[in-house]
């Protein structure tokens, strides 16, 4: 959707501009990517198929499979096996799944807890998403997706100061942030 993107080139980077001081337009913070995955412990096949075909769903692209770099005993899970599924979306397709997200399936969540920022270090935003289910596509196919997890977002951004990147959620319009220093 194009309001998104113009929104963000338009009054977020005035705003930017007004707030903060930059040397070039490239150094504004930005979303660089989103990362949305699917994990399980011991998945089935049915699971993975399942969760890879959600995901191309929601993520209008191709998803790939999550392997596993070391084996682990306590959980009987060997090197490669895959355990899940992962989207990067980058570009358009990044403001196609916000504008969804944010304006019809985060109002819908009445289980969303307040966001707390804990590292100080990166500046990114991770949420754990119980109801993949409210995504319009899926719903119509319930007994398809029944067996998918919880889905996991993850917004990267390139901001330099957690003053900037408090001020990039705030513009994102997000129900609820909190920080936490």
């Amino acid at each position: 959707m194009k309001f998104y993107k113009n929104y963000f080139e338009e009054i977020v980077a005035y705003d930017l501009l007004t707030k903060f001081i930059f040397k070039q337009s490239s150094d504004f913070p930005k979303i660089t990517k989103i990362i949305l995955s699917l994990e399980y412990k011991n998945p089935s096949s049915i699971q993975l198929i399942s969760s890879l075909l959600a995901l191309e769903i929601i993520g209008i692209q191709k998803a790939s499979l999550i392997t596993t770099s070391k084996p682990n005993i306590n959980i009987k899970i060997r090197k490669g096996q895959p355990i899940g599924c992962k989207v990067t979306l980058r570009n358009t397709n990044i403001y196609n799944f916000l504008s969804n997200f944010l304006l019809i399936i985060l109002p819908q969540d009445r289980q969303l807890k307040p966001i707390q920022i804990k590292n100080k270090k990166s500046y990114n935003l991770s949420l754990k998403f119980n109801g993949i289910l409210t995504f319009s596509e899926l719903e119509n196919y319930y007994q398809f997706f029944k067996l998918v997890s919880n889905l996991s977002v993850v917004i990267v951004t390139n901001s330099n100061s957690l003053a900037e990147f408090l001020f990039l959620l705030v513009s994102l319009k997000l129900p609820c942030v909190k920080k936490i220093i």
